[in-house]
């Protein structure tokens, strides 16, 4: 019983929101033949009635089904769609009319009507220009000198979206064709990356039989062999659902005086799915969009919180949305010197790198484990460097411009220089590529995947120099490039992070393993506490290496406690 009372009580607030847009829309549709008032009432009212009658209706849908915000410059400004009809019709009865009305009737309408346009040509075309700096200044952006704070492994993503997403599709084998795998989301959950989606409708008579979708989807963001898992959830709110079930119908009941930017499907600390709805306002005109909070929402009850912006629990990762991360780096690099700039000279101009056409910002974990926003800065014209790259905090919102990235390669550039080291196999491609500090190097790590979307292999691309590596594993790869990176190849060793270290000792143990036609040897050298792993590509003589012998080794000093080799001598030889 509470929870039907509850719906009802919510249903109710919703169409409170929608009937406060509505009367303000019907201000729009006033009889605007004032001159009738005093000559002719019966004719004014019956004009007045024809308009409630026939645009009425055309209002209430309208409303329904675009949910406009009351907020300033956005939804007040909805009473001037039925203005701008409303003023069109009268014009047309005026011209038209046998009976011509009085002069100043013309001029009152022609006012009306520039006045309409102007109003909707100054908040949808001009802010733009004159408030372009305001939009450039809107993000808060933080320059940085410093390459990326180094990359931690467990926390690369390695499945990008296209091999989740078809991995979840196998889910759906067993549960009919009434279901479809929802809007992926990138996130962390209990300390481990996940895509995770809930499963949606396919279509309005799928949700009039169903009614709830059964669950959701968790595929591994690292380990491409895990399998995907489906969790049994009751989801009767989603965004595929219709009518006061539609998340964003339900959400806007209750908070119809904020703009709701976008919902991210998240996991909290139990593991129990919510919806977590982005909430903001506009700050130049129509645009300038901030986020000042989130709704988070129960899918199975529909029961909803709003928390400001500095109260988000700790578990949520997406509180500023992907289009408002676009906007934002996009403001940022376009108006750097302002609106004509960006049109005539662009000096200084940078634009966020399209991806597939489009742009693009990625979900990443930072080294800090939290979630930020990537993506490249390049510049207008067509170019395959960056001119720098940013990192905005998913939960503040702050980005961080890291400017000293001139010359490396873009995100199309990495995924290329893929694409050519594995041309030979038909049909693979470079998939997301991400950008880390791997080992102090600015570092592309590029999936490969099949034409099937199969995870086949991983690259890893040096932004500078474009050194590619191509691996079956994520672990081979990774030797492979630190193997590079040992060697100096390009003058790219980097100082202070992982530095060349040289090393004579003992052989005190000796061994390898065969993965994948590869043969890795594995060493100790006495009093060392690491294992130094090679193969036989890098020098001949560690495959007749035995206990005992003295050699000379040449190596990246991490933290880690296997290291690849970048040189070998047995000194015996």
């Amino acid at each position: 019983m509470g929870r039907t009372l509850r719906s009802r009580f919510i249903t109710i607030q919703g169409g409170i929101s929608v009937f406060n847009v509505f009367l303000i829309m019907l201000l729009g549709l006033i009889n605007l033949r004032f001159d009738l008032l005093l000559g002719n009432m019966k004719r004014y009212l019956h004009g007045q009635v024809w308009r409630l009658v026939v645009g009425a209706p055309l209002c209430l849908l309208w409303v329904y089904l675009t949910l406009p915000a009351l907020v300033p410059n956005v939804g007040y400004t909805v009473v001037l769609l039925p203005l701008a009809l409303n003023i069109t019709a009268t014009m047309l009865e005026v011209w038209t009319g046998k009976k011509k009305p009085a002069k100043r009737v013309g001029w009152l309408l022609s006012l009306l009507f520039v006045g309409t346009l102007g109003v909707s040509f100054y908040l949808n075309v001009l802010v733009v220009p004159f408030h372009a700096t305001e939009l450039r200044d809107t993000p808060v952006v933080r320059l940085a000198t410093e390459p990326l704070p180094v990359m931690h492994l467990e926390h690369i993503r390695l499945v990008p979206i296209e091999n989740a997403r078809w991995r979840a599709d196998k889910i759906l084998g067993g549960m009919g064709a009434g279901f479809e795998i929802g809007h992926l989301n990138i996130q962390m959950v209990d300390g481990e990356l996940y895509w995770v989606a809930p499963l949606d409708f396919r279509g309005l008579m799928r949700w009039w039989s169903f009614r709830e979708a059964p669950g959701f989807v968790m595929v591994d963001a690292v380990d491409a062999g895990a399998p995907a898992e489906f969790v049994p959830a009751p989801l009767k709110y989603t965004r595929g659902a219709f009518f006061a079930s539609d998340l964003f119908r339900h959400v806007y009941g209750q908070h119809g005086d904020v703009l709701l930017l976008g919902p991210s499907f998240e996991l909290d600390d139990e593991r129990n799915p919510r919806w977590v709805m982005s909430i903001g306002r506009p700050t130049v005109g129509k645009t300038g969009t901030v986020v000042t909070g989130v709704v988070i929402v129960d899918p199975a009850t529909g029961e909803m919180r709003e928390y400001a912006l500095a109260e988000v629990p700790t578990w949520v990762d997406q509180v500023i949305p992907e289009q408002v991360a676009e906007a934002h780096n996009s403001w940022f690099g376009r108006f750097v010197h302002g609106y004509w700039n960006s049109v005539i000279g662009q000096r200084d101009v940078h634009l966020p790198t399209a991806w597939e056409g489009e742009v693009d910002v990625f979900g990443v974990v930072g080294p800090d484990g939290r979630f930020y926003w990537f993506t490249g800065h390049t510049s207008p014209g067509e170019d395959d460097s960056l001119m720098g790259y940013t990192m905005m905090d998913g939960r503040t919102g702050e980005i961080v411009y890291y400017k000293d990235a001139v010359g490396i390669f873009n995100e199309a550039a990495a995924v290329a220089s893929v694409n050519a080291a594995v041309a030979d196999f038909v049909g693979w491609r470079g998939a997301q590529p991400l950008l880390y500090n791997l080992y102090g190097a600015e570092s592309y790590v590029v999936p490969v995947l099949s034409e099937t979307n199969i995870l086949k292999a991983i690259g890893i691309v040096n932004a500078r120099t474009g050194r590619t590596v191509v691996e079956p594993t994520m672990l081979q790869a990774v030797m492979a490039y630190k193997q590079y990176l040992g060697q100096g190849i390009g003058g790219i060793v980097p100082t202070g992070i992982a530095a060349l270290q040289t090393l004579e000792g003992e052989v005190s143990r000796l061994g390898s393993a065969t993965a994948d036609g590869q043969t890795v040897f594995y060493l100790r050298i006495a009093g060392s506490e690491r294992i130094f792993t090679a193969t036989a590509a890098l020098s001949a003589e560690i495959a007749v290496t035995a206990v005992g012998d003295r050699v000379s080794l040449s190596y990246l000093d991490t933290n880690e406690a296997v290291v690849p080799l970048a040189a070998f001598e047995n000194l015996g030889f």
